[in-house]
């Protein structure tokens, strides 16, 4: 789950650890590991079939907010390690055993001298590797695609709940990039608030937020902050409704009258937001063809612009629930 930096010496003995045991080492973005045998939980999601469980899982961290992690925990026995020694559950799942111990003591002292025969890590990481992104029209996934192959190097990337974060998982990132979310919330709490935060106390870093609609209008006014500086780049998918209420089997209960009143569908008539960010001094850019989003999308990541920018993507509910229909489905069924 979602964890602080780990320190150099911290992910090196994380990385024996794994190495040792053969074992992989799921997290999210927000976990910030980026050492040996990192399996995004995301991306084991897309498996043509749900591989062996493991026999234990060693829980740290704090919430994940990518729902793909259910998947692989099967009947796996929870180990917990938090020095605060608290109790927490994921998903809903028992603690079997809690050790109230600094992480890099646990790992330390556990690392498999002799090596595990077993090679655990490699049967998940080669049936990642047979994973294959189908054709994705203009949507969140998409987005999420290109904005990781153009992220400059040493950038921050702050993703909202619950779209963008899940999105991003699916994609990898340079170990260069810092990713944050407010999965605390685990909601639509706060997203660009935490990035403009962010810009200011980074001023020599590019900072992005990747965003969709209902997320950014709930937490709009932060934009007008005076001290905003040019390195801010906000990304807004916006599909004209809570698309997230249209994906699994919340789908069918509130389509129709209901959608307005549970999805705020047709909320962005009349582009509110050109008017809005450029009246406050940002760049606008536009996109609502994959042709108009990829001759944007690197000037957006790496050219110098002397204000911030916001880049509004429009897509439709349609292509949203499209889109996560392939991914979830299209690499099952090869």
């Amino acid at each position: 789950g979602s964890h602080k930096k780990f320190t150099q010496k911290e992910e090196s003995i994380l990385s024996k650890f794994a190495s040792s045991w053969n074992a992989p080492v799921f997290c999210d973005h927000t976990s910030n590991y980026n050492g040996e045998n990192k399996v995004l939980i995301s991306q084991t999601a897309f498996m043509r079939d749900v591989v062996e469980t493991p026999d234990i899982m060693i829980d740290l961290g704090g919430i994940c907010g990518d729902y793909s992690s259910n998947r692989i925990f099967g009947n796996a026995k929870i180990w917990r390690v938090d020095f605060s020694r608290d109790f927490k559950q994921r998903g809903q799942r028992p603690v079997h055993k809690i050790f109230g111990c600094k992480e890099v003591v646990f790992f330390e002292t556990l690392i498999n001298d002799k090596k595990n025969k077993k090679n655990y890590f490699e049967v998940i990481n080669s049936e990642v590797a047979q994973n294959k992104t189908p054709e994705l029209p203009l949507s969140m996934y998409f987005v999420s695609q290109q904005l990781s192959s153009n992220l400059p190097k040493n950038s921050s990337l702050h993703l909202a709940i619950l779209s963008s974060l899940r999105s991003m998982d699916c994609y990898n990132l340079d170990k260069s990039v810092d990713v944050t979310s407010n999965v605390g919330g685990f909601g639509i709490d706060g997203a660009i608030s935490t990035a403009v935060g962010q810009s200011l106390v980074n001023p020599d870093k590019k900072v992005f937020c990747l965003i969709g609609d209902l997320a950014f209008f709930y937490d709009i006014n932060a934009l007008g902050i005076r001290h905003i500086k040019n390195n801010l780049r906000i990304l807004l998918v916006n599909n004209g409704r809570g698309s997230e209420f249209s994906m699994g089997g919340l789908y069918y209960p509130i389509r129709g009258e209901n959608d307005n009143l549970v999805a705020a569908a047709g909320h962005y008539k009349g582009n509110p937001v050109k008017g809005f960010s450029e009246g406050l001094g940002y760049k606008y850019l536009s996109a609502s063809t994959k042709e108009e989003f990829l001759s944007n999308i690197k000037d957006f990541c790496n050219k110098d612009y002397n204000k911030p920018v916001l880049f509004e993507v429009f897509t439709t509910d349609e292509n949203e629930i499209k889109a996560f229909d392939l991914m979830y489905e299209y690499n099952r069924n090869i």
